[in-house]
């Protein structure tokens, strides 16, 4: 560590002779006035090639300082989320030219940002049902000599209440596109037309995802017994949503406007002499097509207990369990607490799970079968009966660290995002502003690791940020108990 320290002194002299520096002020306009903008990130790139040069974060007073750039065409920026540059160096625009290469002459350059607009909203199908996972994007269209030119200017992904935020809009007008991802939506598309002003917060947005294809499902339910003193319910529900219609006297149910996708199909019978309600499970239902004179009879569910251990030192003295349908069906959580460690989960569909500790302080490691312990990844919960499990926790979670480095150039990339893809989902961090990042609690296992210069934290999520032509990625295991350093560099 001394050696490598050294080394980077040796340099930082070596150039110091024939570098440049440059400094200045970030200011913000709130009207006729304006103010010093502290946390805004300054970045000197080579104008002929990108690479990143410099860079630093004004103090509280706007200041900056860049050092030791190198005497070469620069190109200047000022950024910070939430807002935009409106006048670089006096002038209109949002970067400034610089031709250094005989030295900057008047190296105080200051710069002017605004406060961004803010579009929030909801992504809802036709149905009234949140969508969850939905790509968001604002674009306006800028004129030239040469036509008209569409840019992005915000993204985001709606979360599990089918919201979103697009932040950061400089005044106009913008086209806002909402895509579904999820399952009966992949090619459901809806576009708005909004004017912003400066600074302008526009809430309560609706966007109504129509679905390419929707299906009816209707039917009848039978083998109820004793026979219900009132009416019916049906309920289908998928991913956390539901669907619900009055059955016929006869137990004739229609449903109509059904997306693709696997229900769980369910009866809710009125209380007897004012008791409670009661629920019965009907089965999972498939929609691909139009489905009609489908008979729907109670079906056995299931009844999961058992205990939990660790593998090695003492258990928290409480942590949660959580038990995830592979298919989106059913998902349970439970609290297990000392001193016997026990749990109990009435009612659970058949089928696989996956079952996590949604904590830092413990993970899954897997569930014990004879004499081993498999993964808890795919576990199968059987139709009636008791299913009893030995769940295996630990607590030898790893850490992985290092640096996130411009491609090219090798510099360090302040504030670029990194994150982790395992079997547990996806762990995403910011750089501080040396470049440097920690995962402090990560499960043992095999990971992708991908590093991105400027990326929303939501679009993380999205697999074609993964997927973007000069994205750094690589597999590479995770041992318990153990420190991972890597060298990242990041795409653009």
């Amino acid at each position: 560590m001394f050696l490598r320290y050294v080394s980077i002194l040796l340099i930082g002299a070596s150039c110091s002779t024939a570098s440049v520096w440059i400094e200045g002020t970030v200011y913000l306009r709130e009207g006729a006035t304006r103010r010093p903008l502290s946390r805004v990130d300054v970045t000197a790139r080579s104008a002929d090639r990108g690479e990143l040069l410099a860079s630093a974060r004004t103090a509280p007073d706007g200041r900056y300082r860049l050092l030791n750039v190198p005497p070469q065409r620069i190109l200047l920026t000022a950024s910070r989320p939430g807002y935009y540059t409106r006048r670089a160096a006096g002038r209109s625009g949002s970067e400034i030219l610089l031709d250094c290469s005989a030295g900057c002459g008047d190296s105080r350059k200051d710069f002017e940002l605004v406060r961004g607009a803010v579009i929030t909203g909801l992504v809802i199908d036709k149905l009234g049902e949140p969508v969850e996972g939905a790509r968001i994007s604002a674009s306006r269209t800028t004129r030239s000599k040469g036509g008209g030119d569409e840019t992005v200017s915000a993204r985001a992904v709606t979360d599990d209440r089918g919201l979103f935020r697009l932040a950061g809009l400089e005044a106009g007008a913008y086209t806002v596109t909402a895509r579904g991802m999820g399952p009966g939506s992949s090619n459901a598309a809806r576009a708005l037309e909004l004017e912003v002003q400066e600074g302008q917060e526009i809430d309560g947005v609706t966007i109504i995802l129509q679905s390419d294809t929707v299906f009816r499902v209707s039917g009848t339910v039978v083998g109820i017994e004793p026979v219900p003193s009132g009416p019916i319910g049906i309920h289908l529900e998928r991913r956390g949503r539901r669907l619900s219609v009055e059955a016929e006297k006869d137990g004739r149910f229609d449903f109509r406007g059904v997306l693709p996708d696997k229900y769980r199909a369910s009866a809710v019978l009125p209380g007897q002499d004012g008791g409670k309600a009661g629920m019965i499970f009907l089965g999972v239902i498939d929609v691909q097509s139009d489905m009609t004179g489908l008979i729907l009879r109670p079906s056995l569910t299931s009844l999961v207990q058992g205990t939990v251990k660790l593998a090695t030192g003492p258990l928290p003295s409480q942590f949660p369990l959580a038990f995830s349908s592979k298919v989106g069906l059913d998902v349970r959580e439970v609290l297990v607490k000392a001193p016997d460690f026990s749990f109990r989960i009435p009612d659970l569909l058949p089928g696989s799970y996956d079952i996590q500790a949604p904590t830092s302080s413990v993970y899954v490691k897997g569930v014990l079968r004879g004499d081993g312990i498999v993964p808890p990844t795919d576990i199968t919960v059987s139709a009636g009966g008791i299913n009893r499990l030995e769940i295996v926790v630990a607590a030898d979670h790893a850490r992985v660290y290092g640096t996130i480095r411009q491609r090219g150039s090798g510099l360090p990339l302040p504030h670029a995002r990194v994150a982790l893809e395992g079997s547990n989902g996806i762990l995403s961090k910011q750089a501080d502003q040396a470049g440097r990042f920690l995962f402090a609690s990560v499960v043992p296992g095999e990971y992708r690791v991908c590093a991105w210069a400027d990326i929303r934290p939501e679009l993380t999520e999205d697999q074609a940020s993964w997927e973007r032509a000069g994205c750094a990625t690589k597999v590479f295991p995770v041992e318990p108990d153990s420190d991972v350093e890597m060298d990242l560099a990041a795409a653009p």
